[in-house]
């Protein structure tokens, strides 16, 4: 149980922003929350957890988990789901799905009938072999 006199944006973190950018690079997914939180709390001393150690754990995630993930022909893939929020039932999805440099989420519509969608990871979004694809995809559109 968590105590209930601890401030997460004051006595964690040194500021909402701050927890809102680290959750936010996550995606939603859990699993990526404790790897960031993890690796920011290496960076500090003692709390607050600054926006420097989040920034630093986000850029440390992003190359040294996500950029390695992702192969040349595969950034075109990523660049189609991020403008479609769809993926092609084909092994090459799965298996961008299956290292989570897809996310797959679900939700209802305005019926309550479930909706599932996609789009990349946001620790992705932030790399220059993306934008680079995410380019060449307008350019051609």
């Amino acid at each position: 149980m968590v105590d209930p006199r601890i401030d997460i944006d004051t006595q964690i973190f040194d500021n909402s922003e701050t927890r809102i950018k680290l959750c936010q690079m996550t995606g939603g997914h859990f699993r990526d929350l404790m790897l960031l939180m993890q690796s920011a709390m290496r960076q500090v001393d003692d709390f607050p957890i600054n926006r420097k150690a989040v920034n630093r754990a986000i850029s440390d995630a992003r190359d040294g988990t996500y950029r390695n993930a992702v192969n040349y022909e595969e950034w075109d893939k990523l660049a189609k789901v991020y403008r479609s929020k769809n993926i092609d039932h084909n092994e090459e999805y799965r298996s961008l799905l299956f290292r989570r440099c897809v996310l797959e989420y679900r939700d209802f519509n305005t019926e309550g009938n479930p909706v599932r969608w996609y789009d990349i990871h946001p620790l992705i979004e932030g790399t220059s072999e993306f934008q680079s694809a995410l380019n060449r995809l307008i350019s051609n559109e």
